[in-house]
């Protein structure tokens, strides 16, 4: 039985080597299973697992491939399948061999399972983004009957259908929210490889929970500064404009005000808001009458909103309050993570340039290793085979241990700049070494070295 990492190896092998075949992919979530552990142990726990783990070998092909992705979890591929009907029927066979009485002396229980199924190539086309999609489902059927099966085609909320074709309906805000909504989003937002389409899957969600009437994410673009709409569900155009608008005025400071100390702006009903509120201006003429808004803020700076709306005047209870504002602020977290990776990465690339610019040669090294971070293209010009992580020693002067007059062993600990002249024997010229200890773009305690060639005649 295969691991997490050897399954998904497996998976993606197969579909390089054969992308027009049809496959399925199942996981398999053993219903309650904590509660098993925690009244019966764990050593009863572990040797249910393995008898679990027999049975579904004994119910797939040779070929088929089973893993045990950790707890109570397993993942199936069921390999060059004719159709869905057969995967179906498979899922069944699983529950129904496995919803069974086990004993262990006197103790006796019966265990269901949870299935939730995707297809490819008709829902991914790697393993990622098939493993996230019956994922999805999964959580479908945990939340809302277990003991049952569950295929994904196509959307979170209207398409994951019930192979039991069991009805189930959407009421009213607080009636249909999922247990764990805040852990099941945070979950797939961790694993997400393309942020703006699970926000968005997101968003599906808690519309169909909380019954939205639109929702919006706009955030600050950081080439040119603007806001602009990352994410968007049926949103009437002139409050989108409006909303951008506004936070790209000198308003913003004002709308900022508006909301609590966690960023947060809760309004049950748009027309108690005063007539010279900002929002006041914006709603003013439309059909919305509810809004919850979230400050999108990076440091000090508001780098977007999310603003979720209604049609109707909701009285949420402070449960529901409390589990929706989670699920934003989680989505909130997420957005600034993005954000600052993607200022880092342009800052990143805003400094290498500047340094790769520069006519002196120029690295950078970690002081306690000395091996290389960065080196400037006029470096790379001189020393066509360099690699950043190989010792600064090694690459400029050929040596296998740390130079006896290292400058770094003259500077003082709270020195934070040292000068030193030396002559480099490797290029035969004298070396002005500017030293400064700096924060790199990760955060980094580093050394930058400036090499300025005193002698003229040679080029270093």
């Amino acid at each position: 039985m295969y691991n997490r990492k050897a399954i998904e190896f497996k998976i993606n092998q197969l579909i390089e080597k054969a992308p027009d075949s049809k496959h399925a992919i199942m996981i398999l979530d053993i219903d309650n299973f904590k509660a098993i552990n925690d009244n019966f142990g764990h050593l009863y726990g572990d040797a249910l697992l393995c008898e679990i783990s027999r049975k579904l070998k004994s119910l797939f092909r040779i070929d088929d491939l089973i893993a045990r992705l950790g707890g109570d979890e397993y993942l199936i591929l069921m390999k060059n399948i004719p159709n869905v009907h057969i995967v179906i029927e498979k899922a069944k066979s699983i529950c129904k061999s496995l919803n069974k009485v086990y004993g262990a002396s006197d103790i006796k229980i019966n265990i269901s399972v949870s299935i939730g199924i995707a297809l490819y190539p008709n829902h991914g086309h790697n393993f990622k983004e098939l493993y996230f999609h019956s994922d999805q489902a999964l959580y479908k059927v945990k939340n809302e009957n277990k003991n049952d099966i569950y295929l994904y085609t196509g959307s979170i909320t209207n398409h994951i259908k019930s192979v039991n074709n069991k009805k189930r309906m959407v009421k009213q805000p607080g009636n249909a929210i999922i247990k764990n909504l805040e852990d099941y989003i945070f979950r797939i937002l961790y694993s997400s490889q393309n942020l703006q389409k699970t926000i968005n899957a997101i968003l599906e969600l808690l519309e169909m929970h909380y019954n939205l009437k639109q929702s919006l994410i706009i955030t600050k673009d950081l080439i040119d500064g603007k806001y602009k709409i990352i994410s968007t569900l049926k949103y009437e155009e002139k409050i989108r404009n409006n909303l951008i608008e506004l936070l790209s005025s000198n308003k913003l400071n004002e709308y900022g005000e508006l909301f609590n100390q966690n960023g947060i702006l809760w309004i049950d009903n748009v027309e108690n808001l005063n007539d010279n509120n900002v929002l006041k201006k914006i709603y003013k003429d439309t059909e919305i009458k509810s809004v919850i808004q979230c400050l999108i803020k990076s440091e000090n700076d508001i780098i977007g909103i999310i603003s979720l709306e209604y049609h109707e005047l909701y009285q949420f209870t402070n449960e529901e309050k409390e589990n929706l504002i989670t699920a934003i602020a989680i989505i909130n977290t997420f957005i600034v993570k993005k954000y600052q990776e993607q200022e880092k990465n342009l800052y990143s690339q805003i400094m290498q340039n500047i340094l790769d610019f520069q006519e002196n040669s120029i690295y950078i090294i970690n002081p306690n290793t000395f091996r290389l971070i960065y080196v400037n293209n006029r470096i790379r010009k001189m020393y066509k085979n360099i690699k950043i992580g190989d010792y600064c020693y090694r690459t400029f002067l050929s040596k296998e241990q740390q130079c006896e007059n290292c400058p770094l062993k003259e500077m003082n600990k709270n020195q934070e700049t040292y000068n030193k002249l030396i002559y480099n024997d490797a290029i035969g010229a004298k070396l002005q070494l500017y030293i400064r200890k700096i924060k790199w773009i990760n955060g980094c305690d580093v050394v930058s070295i400036t090499c300025i060639n005193i002698d003229k005649k040679i080029d270093s």
